[in-house]
């Protein structure tokens, strides 16, 4: 297999620096230069795709291998990420870089050195090695180590600029809970313009999330824009960075989730939970309803939730079984929910139009 999805999604949510953000505009070209750094560290997933272990799938869904790989690429952006934050700020001349030394370096960073060195000097980084200030020859002689870039001058102090300037964040509240995942993605907005990264203050129209969407963008955008600007929902955007990273995005009526997507690289699934009398709508309609419906329609059931005997609480309605309890787990699934990837935009369409009828 390969880890082109993952280091797809977050190719697709690096920021592009465009020069309307207003801190320290005489690091501009340090600021491009390094998004486009993460550009090509992500277009580059092949690179990392080096794992000799068998080929198993895991309990989490991807296989070893793959897993292995997808960690190659995430150490060498968080060995990047720790070298910025821990390193000082030096200057040789004209050449600006980082000293970091080697005992509290290891404390933050605790996987071997070696791939992620050996790839980021493929990107135009070089090392300089020293113990008892003296230059050894190899990072397990030293002591002491600096990171240089032949890539850009302003490249790394624009990336200490960067990795110092972001906010502190809340699993719970932010849409990501790590400030190595906004490095990760040259967030300028959030640590340059100081924009919030709360969930509930990002755009579902975010040009991450439309940028994963790729060629379903202009689907999402038209969801969004029904939801927010005709029936008036709020919004919680979060990016699960996990295995298969991807955004979820939940729409709320009234604080009560009633709709939620995952949109990962070229794909919009979608969970919507229908009301019991909704479920009887789609049903009689179901001929005319696109297939993302009708295909819901056949998983419509027994949630095997332990909460009746026997399936007493089935009804069979035109030979559908239907359930009368609602949705009940952390994941706001139900009985009765359209569950699916969104292809069209008829499926938009009914989706908004069976919203619009619950709320």
């Amino acid at each position: 297999m390969s880890i082109q999805q993952q280091a797809t999604f977050w190719l697709k949510n690096v920021n592009d620096y465009t020069g309307e953000h207003g801190d320290s505009p005489a690091l501009a070209d340090g600021y491009r230069a390094f998004s486009d750094l993460m550009k090509t560290i992500y277009g580059d997933y092949h690179s990392y795709e080096v794992s000799t272990v068998e080929s198993v799938c895991t309990k989490i869904g991807i296989m070893t291998d793959d897993l292995e790989n997808y960690h190659y690429l995430t150490d060498t952006i968080d060995c990047l990420y720790q070298m910025v934050v821990l390193g000082s700020l030096r200057e040789e001349g004209s050449t600006s870089y980082l000293e970091i030394e080697k005992v509290i370096f290891k404390k933050a960073f605790k996987g071997s050195v070696t791939f992620p060195f050996q790839m980021l000097e493929s990107y135009g980084f070089y090392f300089r090695y020293l113990k008892n200030e003296k230059e050894v020859p190899a990072y397990k002689n030293c002591d002491q180590f600096s990171l240089f870039s032949e890539i850009n001058a302003e490249l790394i102090p624009a990336m200490k600029y960067i990795a110092g300037a972001l906010p502190d964040l809340s699993a719970q509240d932010d849409y990501v809970g790590k400030k190595s995942s906004l490095f990760s993605i040259s967030d300028f907005d959030s640590a340059l313009l100081k924009s919030s990264t709360r969930q509930t203050d990002i755009s579902p129209a975010k040009p991450g999330i439309i940028n994963t969407a790729n060629d379903k963008g202009e689907l999402w955008r038209g969801m969004a824009e029904c939801f927010m600007n005709d029936m008036k929902l709020t919004a919680r955007a979060y990016i699960n960075p996990y295995v298969f990273p991807n955004w979820t995005v939940k729409f709320l009526h009234k604080k009560k989730t009633i709709i939620t997507f995952n949109i990962s690289p070229n794909t919009i699934s979608v969970n919507l939970p229908l009301s019991y009398d909704m479920a009887k709508h789609v049903i009689v309609n179901r001929a005319n309803m696109p297939d993302i419906v009708r295909e819901s329609i056949e998983q419509f059931g027994c949630m095997g939730c332990g909460k009746c005997l026997s399936q007493s609480g089935i009804e069979i309605f035109e030979g559908v079984p239907l359930c009368g309890r609602e949705a009940s787990n952390s994941l706001g699934e139900g009985p009765r929910s359209i569950r699916g990837n969104i292809l069209s935009p008829e499926e938009v369409r009914v989706i908004c139009d069976i919203l619009k009828g619950m709320i």
